[in-house]
């Protein structure tokens, strides 16, 4: 009895080491953040000093001339670390490293919470459980990087608090129609919904998994519960379309002169899905040690009954290209080109499938071969998996590439950098002129780790007080009550 309690304790200490071995680095480039971009539009109190009526008449405008995700538009408006500024008059400086970690923080226990959860659907064993929430969680942050999500506070409340969401949500259509239609969990339709649902890249996915639940208990369904399983889809569809068919949406589209025929459009998503795919399996050898990983558990976790894996590589597939059209029918790029935070988006939706898709595979393969996992059996599986690791991350030095370990090797460069920028804003917010001219010796060298503010040198930053949101220009000078800025390099 003590050395399976022993057992326990010890793995439970190897995974909260491995958290901190993956989350660690993370946050040590989010505490060195500064403002960027959009922040400065949510910051700005151009409308009222209030800030719900200042938020509200951002809605409004935004609603009729521009894209409008609405319910994130308006917490983004109110509950900004600019805002700190504009109400006390004081230095943002590491107060917003601060709001992005617990951005950070918050999504990451949702999606941990929610995966705990979604696995417990295909494997009963606690511990193997806990161990493959951790493999899922690293796959999803030690594979890529993406400074426009986790640096960048804007950023953060577009694409991955609504993404953290739209999991929580897939755990509530889970519960009601797998485990008693409760009451509680059919209000959290509604609730959790409401985010995801309202952000176009992720109408098609929650619409998408809601209709397949839907549709797999019609057959074993009364009428009036037939009736009460479709409202809450009714409802993502109208609240969906609030988003998707606002005049701002369609005025900002007719505005961004796109020509490419849809349907270049269409398979451009298709291309783009295939060429992260080889791009993860080619350029991301631990992605694919921990997918070896996974796929061993699922060997050694078998379960009573086989998966359909052809339903779910559809299923999968149609959520991830779902995701991806909007935003491909937007652009109209014929190139695997995306924004970095449109990178999340797939990459999240794509590993999170790649990673079911092994566990639930490898479920099948010990079925059909009957296959029992002895300890003999899990020796040379553990030795075979830890020479394949060594091999492919070790000689080439494959992990340096791990995010993790480069936030390290340039965390001096990551606070050059913050110390640079924090400077700016700091100059900027105590300059006694009207006409901010700012000028520095030299540009920072770029990294993946690290979002600048967006002010280009040479540029003029002139936007006039009263204006609520520019189409192609930052409001930097708007939020810092300033005339202009300009900012010049001496090399």
């Amino acid at each position: 009895m003590n050395k399976l309690k022993n057992i326990k304790l010890n793995y439970k200490f190897i995974l909260i080491i491995g958290y901190i071995l993956l989350v660690g680095p993370i946050l040590y480039s989010l505490f060195w953040s500064v403002p960027a971009s959009d922040d400065f539009i949510y910051g700005s109190f151009v409308s009222s000093d209030n800030v719900i009526v200042n938020a509200l008449a951002y809605l409004k405008y935004t609603f009729w001339t521009g894209s409008c995700r609405w319910v994130i538009f308006f917490f983004q408006k109110c509950i900004n670390p600019l805002n700190i500024y504009s109400i006390w008059g004081v230095h943002v400086g590491h107060k917003y490293g601060a709001f992005v970690i617990v951005v950070f923080m918050v999504c990451l226990l949702l999606i941990v919470h929610s995966l705990r959860f979604i696995i417990g659907e295909l494997i009963d064993d606690e511990r193997m459980k806990a161990i493959l929430v951790f493999l899922f969680t690293a796959i999803l942050f030690s594979t890529y990087y993406y400074s426009e999500v986790y640096n960048w506070y804007t950023g953060a409340t577009a694409y991955a608090v609504p993404f953290s969401f739209t999991l929580l949500l897939y755990t509530y259509i889970i519960r009601y129609f797998k485990y008693g239609a409760s009451k509680k969990d059919y209000i959290m339709l509604f609730i959790i919904g409401l985010l995801p649902i309202t952000n176009e890249f992720l109408c098609v996915p929650v619409g998408g998994i809601y209709l397949l639940y839907y549709i797999k208990n019609y057959k074993t369904a009364d009428k009036s519960r037939r009736i009460k399983d479709i409202i809450p889809l009714v409802y993502y569809i109208i609240m969906g379309c609030t988003v998707v068919f606002s005049p701002g949406t369609l005025t900002r589209w007719e505005k961004s002169n796109v020509t490419t025929p849809k349907w270049r459009s269409i398979l451009q998503a298709f291309i783009n899905v295939i060429v992260r795919i080889k791009d993860i399996i080619i350029e991301h050898p631990l992605a694919v040690v921990l997918l070896l990983i996974i796929f061993f558990i699922g060997v050694m976790t078998k379960g009573k009954k086989n998966h359909d894996i052809k339903l779910y590589i559809v299923v999968f597939g149609l959520v991830i290209i779902g995701a991806m059209l909007p935003y491909c029918l937007g652009k109209g790029y014929v190139t695997t080109y995306m924004d970095v935070r449109m990178y999340y988006i797939l990459d999240y939706y794509l590993l999170l499938s790649m990673c079911f898709l092994t566990l639930m595979f490898g479920q099948n393969f010990a079925n059909h071969f009957d296959i029992n996992i002895n300890q003999s059996a899990l020796i040379r599986w553990g030795l075979i998996i830890g020479m394949f690791s060594y091999l492919v991350l070790i000689p080439q030095y494959a992990f340096m590439k791990i995010p993790q370990v480069d936030i390290i090797k340039k965390a001096g460069l990551i606070k050059e950098n913050y110390l640079l920028w924090d400077g700016i804003l700091s100059e900027i917010e105590n300059s006694d002129e009207d006409d901010v001219v700012l000028t520095r010796e030299k540009e920072m060298d770029w990294i993946p780790y690290f979002l600048y503010v967006g002010v280009e040198p040479e540029n003029v930053y002139d936007q006039s007080f009263d204006v609520i949101t520019p189409i192609d220009e930052i409001m930097i000078n708007t939020y810092y009550k300033k005339k202009s800025i300009v900012l010049h390099y001496e090399k």
